[in-house]
């Protein structure tokens, strides 16, 4: 896997990274939820992808939000990964840790709007070293805008990505949630990432099908699907198919 595409799914990472807080898992595009005041969200996952160049697997990983009022909560993500490029060893070690914040800063007959800062970078150098991951830090920027209309939630996230390694992204995400049950919510999404200072143009698009699955009122199945729509990249870099798949457990009243 080439040094520079390793890059792009750094970004692509960390992107993941700040929508997997609360409401985004398993789909990669955020909703505007935020954890209860004085209630910690647990959500043990794995989450993979392959293409034809190698595979990459996130888990066991952790991501962690605590909500501190009604319309704040921060995020923690932290990972174990292991990749194998085509015709090469595997490779083991800790991935990229993600920071965040989600405001939700409006509330409307059924709608919001909030911001999700995040800012990811590698846990350890020992990764860098053996080429787990890329020495790059990335701030990213989200606007997340929900609607609600009886059993359907739609959802659609807007954000910037600076990247040290100068490749900036714009990310986007259009995601429905519909309530089958009480307990039970099937979900299907489109998201994507555009390089934009890149020069030439090598963006794509991804989709993906998931189901929450409350199995009691502190615990969460989370799980989904999904593969690419279009993609720019080379034909050995291209999405074949990701998956998600955790549990979610609210600590706390």
């Amino acid at each position: 896997m080439s040094s520079r595409l390793l890059i792009r799914l750094v970004v692509a990472a960390m992107y993941l990274c700040a929508s997997t807080a609360t409401a985004g898992p398993p789909m990669v595009t955020d909703d505007t939820g935020t954890s209860a005041p004085g209630v910690l969200e647990i959500i043990a996952f794995a989450a993979g992808e392959s293409r034809d160049a190698g595979k990459s697997v996130q888990g066991p990983a952790l991501d962690l939000a605590y909500g501190l009022n009604d319309t704040v909560e921060i995020s923690l993500t932290i990972p174990r990964q292991r990749v194998k490029d085509a015709g090469e060893a595997t490779i083991r070690g800790w991935g990229e840790a993600s920071v965040g914040l989600k405001w939700r800063f409006f509330e409307g007959d059924g709608s919001a709007v909030a911001l999700a800062p995040s800012l990811s970078m590698p846990l350890s150098s020992s990764s860098t070293i053996i080429g787990l991951v890329e020495d790059t830090t990335v701030f990213t920027l989200p606007v997340l805008a929900s609607v609600s209309l009886g059993p359907w939630e739609l959802t659609g996230n807007l954000g910037y990505s600076i990247g040290s390694r100068n490749l900036d992204a714009v990310s986007v995400g259009a995601s429905a949630g519909y309530a089958l049950t009480p307990g039970i919510r099937l979900l299907g999404e489109t998201w994507g990432i555009d390089f934009v200072n890149d020069g030439a143009g090598e963006g794509f698009l991804n989709w993906r099908l998931g189901m929450e699955w409350g199995l009691n009122e502190k615990l969460t199945l989370l799980a989904a699907y999904g593969g690419s729509v279009w993609s720019q990249l080379d034909a050995a870099d291209e999405l074949n198919e990701d998956y998600f798949f955790g549990l979610q457990y609210a600590l706390g009243d």
